[in-house]
């Protein structure tokens, strides 16, 4: 039987996002696009965004790509036919057309809520020409951008970085969603960071930038790109098994917690013992089943993990602990994970976004009883100092 793979869970990062002006062209700069970037704690990639500031495309595909239905042929013909053009087939001279204004707004919209894990950076190239991408080797390539008022092309650096491919294979691919983490990145642009404040926080991430312009010369990038991967590789290790552990850790948690269910009793009932338990909620109040949410986010606690000296894997363990735990509904946890606002040392439900609204729902959460708050307290006092020092 195979085994079930994983749910992934997106609040155990705690993300940044880069933004980074790239171009393409030769004697003159034909495209221009800003990419943003969606990076983890350790700096590798885990999904990415394109807007267009200039285009010329090219709607006919070389035509040996007919019978081919990849990917990044199906996001090219999207894209055509979003721009209201007229896809083909063909060999010979592929005529170039400029997008105006208009059509641009219009195919940014769309790409502001498209899918582009899945088609690599130096695919992006094929998604505009239809012909498929020239190589890097050298230190060359289509697209490139600028730090330092120098030119550099990054496909082999953001291809080393590339963490998608690790998460597709390990987790139920329904369950991969960076939805909320744009929604909240769009919603407070000033938290966008540079691609030069990125770089320069992140001397080993420049030093690979440079390491590919300069010492990709005389045919040697091959080498280069295994050497620099191979060094990845090992933090990318290190990395994952800390997700997995954490992984392992989550599934720990739920079984702490259905540890207090009857055998015979449904989720819903279980959900409706626990709201009564914690926030007093009586049965005819709510009727659906409950999220178990973390008061410290796994996040935070991942986070305090890896900036500690000791690596100590007791900190982790606050991952599984019953007393880091509340029954929300799931609008609450999003709510609440969203960062619109904690509970006090009293157990009282205090707002930190004016904008939030207090609907009838969060009415049932405003009050964690005090038989439940004595056991939750500790990890109420960790958050709010969370919350206050970064508010």
């Amino acid at each position: 039987m195979k085994k079930r793979k994983n749910k992934f869970n997106v609040q155990d990062y705690n993300f940044s996002l880069v933004k980074m002006n790239v171009y393409s062209g030769t004697n003159e700069i034909e495209n221009e696009l800003t990419y943003f970037i969606l990076i983890d704690e350790k700096n590798f990639i885990h999904d990415y965004k394109i807007q267009f500031n200039k285009l010329y495309i090219k709607t006919k595909t070389t035509k040996s790509h007919e019978n081919n239905n990849s990917i990044k042929l199906q996001k090219r013909k999207q894209i055509i036919e979003v721009l209201g053009l007229k896809h083909e087939f063909g060999s010979g001279i592929k005529n170039k057309i400029l997008i105006d204004r208009k059509d641009l707004d219009k195919l940014n919209n769309y790409l502001l809520y498209d899918d582009w894990r899945d088609i690599t950076f130096q695919n992006i190239e094929y998604v505009i020409t239809g012909s498929n991408p020239s190589g890097q080797g050298k230190g060359t390539g289509t697209f490139w951008t600028k730090y330092n008022e120098e030119e550099f092309s990054f496909g082999f650096l953001f291809q080393c970085l590339n963490f998608s491919k690790q998460i597709n294979k390990k987790y139920d691919l329904e369950s991969i969603s960076y939805k909320s983490i744009w929604k909240y990145f769009w919603e407070n642009k000033e938290k966008i960071i540079d691609f030069d404040n990125w770089l320069l926080n992140n001397k080993t991430i420049e030093r690979y930038l440079f390491d590919f312009k300069y010492r990709s010369k005389n045919g040697n990038w091959k080498k280069l790109f295994k050497e620099l991967e191979e060094e990845i590789k090992e933090d990318k290790q290190e990395y994952w098994e800390l997700i997995s552990l954490i992984d392992k850790y989550r599934n720990k948690f739920t079984q702490n917690i259905n540890y207090q269910k009857n055998n015979n009793e449904n989720n819903l009932e279980f959900g409706h013992f626990l709201y009564q338990q914690y926030f007093g909620i009586n049965f005819d109040e709510i009727n659906h089943t409950f999220d178990r949410a973390h008061i410290k986010p796994v996040w935070l606690i991942k986070e305090q993990y890896l900036n500690s000296k000791t690596k100590d894997k007791k900190i982790l363990e606050q991952i599984y602990d019953t007393n880091n735990f509340l029954p929300l509904s799931k609008n609450i946890h999003n709510w609440y994970d969203s960062k619109f606002f904690y509970w006090n040392e009293n157990g009282e439900l205090k707002k930190i976004k004016e904008e939030f609204i207090e609907t009838d729902e969060i009415q049932k959460f405003k009050k964690i009883k005090l038989e439940k708050l004595e056991l939750v307290k500790k990890y109420l006092k960790e958050y709010i100092e969370y919350i206050k020092g970064n508010n």
